[in-house]
């Protein structure tokens, strides 16, 4: 039997992180390096204000019920032809409850300068300059035009997206995050074994 494992997980993870190997130095031939990254599809916008007139309206994303509170995320959409949708939530100054609707919003075109497989706009290593995508908004009252204004500096997770709310005259700006996760796992070496029998 070659190299066996007590677990099938085990010996997924050790698949897995076989495949994400870095590369042994030839100081640390005793020990392997895997370098993991995981990056999410969804966006997490926090909640911003726009002032039309002296007056201020606040705007929250969500994709949990729209009647409870607001999660900030913003999803790949799967079914339509923007790249993201979610559910907003317009306070207007002058009603205690939120107009409900839905945005269908486009992210930067997935551009991939490093060539790792990874969009550049989800990769907080690689910058992305100001973008202008298109999208619309759905409410009670039918599809309005909305513009987006991309921006993240490299190496932040952050970055900056203004929403043009053409049809209404608000203009947002939402402080964004692109969530990701990236770990080197140093584990021992183990040579392969062989038994007959």
């Amino acid at each position: 039997m070659v190299g066996t494992t007590k677990s099938p997980m085990i010996r997924n993870l050790v698949c897995g992180l076989a495949l994400g190997c870095a590369g042994v130095s030839a100081a640390a031939a005793a020990t392997s390096q895997a370098q993991v990254s995981m990056h999410c599809l969804s966006l997490r916008f926090e909640p911003a204000t726009a002032e039309l007139l002296g007056q201020t309206y606040g705007l929250e994303f969500t994709t949990a019920d729209p009647q409870d509170p607001a999660n900030g995320e913003l999803t790949p959409n799967g079914a339509g032809s923007s790249s993201h949708a979610c559910y907003y939530k317009l306070y207007p100054p002058d009603s205690p409850d939120p107009v409900l609707g839905t945005f269908y919003l486009n992210i930067p075109d997935p551009v991939d300068a490093n060539g790792d497989g990874l969009a550049d706009f989800l990769e907080a290593s690689q910058a992305v300059a100001s973008t202008r995508t298109s999208g619309a908004s759905e409410d009670l009252l039918g599809q309005h035009a909305v513009q987006t204004t991309w921006a993240r500096d490299a190496g932040s997770s952050e970055g900056m997206c203004r929403l043009d709310w053409l049809d209404y005259g608000l203009v947002f700006t939402h402080r964004f995050s692109a969530l990701s996760i990236s770990r080197t796992s140093i584990f021992p070496r183990r040579p392969w074994t062989t038994s007959s029998g």
